[in-house]
């Protein structure tokens, strides 16, 4: 009898191990939540910077308008619904747009705006919810004429770029990756300068050039606020 009630029990623990690992009971990482991809309204001005789909705005497509300024605007993907435009406000030469309809943006995208440009953003069925903070990275610093390498001379990290005295260049030799190629300054007379640039990459090892102005670094700020 005693053998027959220990066989019991063995089969009976057997069965109750299986069944925790078919019902995922075997004490295994949880699995992550989908994105919720539920969309609404969303409206932002940007100004001059880097900004990352998922991160800085939500994936949407999207209506642009030009607020003030003139610069230009483009998206890091050619595909069809990408941007690529020199943009203003209208002053009869032809040369800046001052809309642009049915922009794409998917995620990990990346859309940058150069010059001192203001736009604004809107879209009927943003992706508001599926946002990711940026995770803040580097430390505030004051940075005047030279070359600069993050890791060495400054922290590396994602940063806004201001402008506090002077004008001049400011660019890094990753500008075609999330990086910097800008005219920046404080003097707003002639129309040309930018006073600040937002969300610059600049991640250990990158070189940035400055000549003629002094800037401040500010680590960037998590994802930006919609209407």
């Amino acid at each position: 009898m005693k053998i027959k009630k220990m066989l019991a029990i063995t089969a009976a623990l057997v069965l109750g191990c299986f069944a925790l690992t078919a019902c995922g009971g075997s004490g295994g990482e949880s699995e992550e939540k989908p994105a919720d991809t539920s969309t609404e309204a969303y409206s932002v001005q940007l100004t001059s910077g880097n900004y990352t789909v998922g991160i800085d705005i939500p994936i949407g497509t999207y209506n642009v308008t030009v607020i003030k300024g003139k610069g230009y605007v483009y998206s890091t993907s050619y595909d069809e619904g990408s941007i690529n435009a020199n943009m203003g406000i209208d002053d009869g030469s032809g040369t800046y747009e001052d809309s642009f309809q049915n922009l794409i943006l998917k995620e990990d995208q990346r859309l940058t705006i150069e010059g001192p440009l203001t736009i604004e953003i809107t879209s009927e069925k943003a992706q508001t919810k599926n946002i990711t903070p940026r995770e803040t990275k580097g430390k505030e610093c004051t940075l005047e004429g030279g070359n600069f390498t993050a890791g060495e001379d400054f922290e590396p990290g994602v940063y806004d770029i201001k402008a506090v005295s002077g004008n001049g260049n400011v660019y890094s030799d990753n500008m075609s990756e999330g990086g910097i190629n800008s005219t920046m300054g404080t003097d707003m007379a002639w129309g040309i300068y930018e006073p600040e640039f937002k969300n610059v990459d600049l991640p250990e090892g990158t070189v940035l050039t400055i000549s003629g102005v002094t800037v401040q670094l500010t680590p960037s700020a998590s994802a930006s606020d919609g209407e």
